[in-house]
């Protein structure tokens, strides 16, 4: 197994184990570990995103964590382009900005506070008015990821009319295999409960200190910043 299968295979476990209240995230299956999709609350009012739910995609390179993450939003929202890679410091479009130390819980995190910025130019980024977010923004929450349909086609998918309100913040599908093994050294599937995306109906531990302090203030951290130009 390779540092970064193993690393990915860590973090997905630590996303289930300790999951946001912002956001899910998860690999599209267990066969690709480099190609994940994500469900991320909008940014807190007055945020024009608030009351937004966006999916999006987020594609590995082999070399992760040495080198960054690529994303792309495949919900409307007016802050970025649909399903266009988007250039920001945590992306692969500046890779000189991007530390290994950091990961997708961490990107994510930086990435929904960067929603509230400005495109200023950059790749991907979309410059209109607050009351079009808003109207975006009220329209996502009808949108929803279909893990298994999008590994064919990578498009969100209508919920019907009748399930737009009070629709909660979306979990992604448990399609990744619980039985993964996360040691390298055991070619053998064991029971891992930490890798389990089945129960749903448990009581998610909070997450360690560091990463509350990390999701209190994300953008604190060096290179934690939108480029000032145009990529």
């Amino acid at each position: 197994m390779s540092p970064s299968t193993r690393r990915l295979l860590k973090e997905a476990a630590e996303l289930n184990t300790h999951p946001s209240p912002h956001f899910h995230a998860a690999p599209i299956s267990d066969d690709n570990l480099y190609d994940w999709h994500f469900t991320l609350q909008g940014p807190p009012a007055p945020s024009p995103y608030a009351r937004g739910i966006y999916h999006g995609r987020i594609v590995l390179p082999s070399t992760y964590p040495l080198r960054p993450p690529s994303f792309r939003f495949l919900t409307p929202s007016g802050r970025f382009e649909v399903n266009r890679e988007i250039c920001l410091s945590i992306s692969g479009h500046h890779e000189e900005t991007w530390q290994p130390a950091w990961g997708i819980r961490t990107a994510l995190i930086a990435l929904r506070s960067f929603m509230d910025g400005d495109a200023k130019g950059q790749v991907g980024g979309l410059d209109v008015g607050e009351g079009v977010r808003r109207r975006y923004a009220e329209e996502s929450r009808g949108w929803r990821c279909e893990l298994p349909r999008l590994q064919r086609q990578h498009h969100p998918h209508r919920l019907p009319p009748q399930r737009h309100a009070h629709t909660p913040i979306p979990k992604l599908n448990p399609i990744l295999n619980p039985n993964l093994s996360l040691n390298h050294n055991n070619h053998n599937h064991n029971h891992n409960p930490k890798f389990s995306f089945n129960n749903h109906n448990s009581t998610p531990n909070p997450p360690p200190p560091q990463q509350q302090q990390q999701q209190q203030s994300p953008t604190t951290a060096p290179g934690w910043t939108e480029p000032s130009s145009a990529c």
